[in-house]
């Protein structure tokens, strides 16, 4: 089983989210790029903007379970209320929810602990994949622990990119 987090980076900040199976290039990395090449520049910047990162250890209000629920997701188990990291799309990685869901589970204590990462970068207008590198001890700085496989723009991801690696 292959995991990654993915997400956005812009003005200095990550928002990212874990995926945790079949997360290689080939695989959600495609899935990924494909997401991009469905938004425009402008629609991916309006959806950083909108986009609430949460904590994955905590619950959300009232209100969040509204519209968790409005997009026919579940907040409940057995009468609990779940975490945010425990209400699907997060665990699932499930793209297409992000165009109207905004809400995005923050997982950026995981960096350096994924097989993969795959990041839109909107201040440089970049599509950025990264390998894992196990060769490189855990020193809390994940961009030591992995290298950079793929760098394209955002408007012209090759469609097979993932067969250069």
């Amino acid at each position: 089983m292959t995991s990654c987090l993915y997400g956005f980076y812009k003005d200095g900040t990550y928002k990212v989210t874990y995926h945790h199976c079949d997360s290689y290039p080939s695989g959600f990395g495609r899935d990924v790029a494909a997401f991009i090449r469905e938004n425009s520049m402008e629609e991916l910047n309006a959806l950083w903007d909108t986009m609430k990162s949460t904590d994955r250890k905590s619950f959300p209000t009232e209100e969040e379970v509204l519209e968790i629920e409005s997009h026919g997701l579940h907040c409940h188990d057995c009468g609990e209320l779940l975490k945010w990291g425990d209400i699907d799309p997060y665990n699932g990685g499930y793209l297409e929810y992000y165009t109207s869901y905004n809400f995005m589970c923050d997982y950026r204590a995981w960096l350096g602990k994924t097989d993969w990462i795959y990041i839109i970068d909107l201040d440089r207008g970049r599509f950025l994949a990264y390998d894992h590198r196990p060769d490189r001890p855990d020193t809390g700085d994940w961009e030591q622990q992995y290298r950079i496989r793929a760098d394209h723009p955002l408007d012209s991801i090759p469609k097979d990119w993932y067969k250069e690696l």
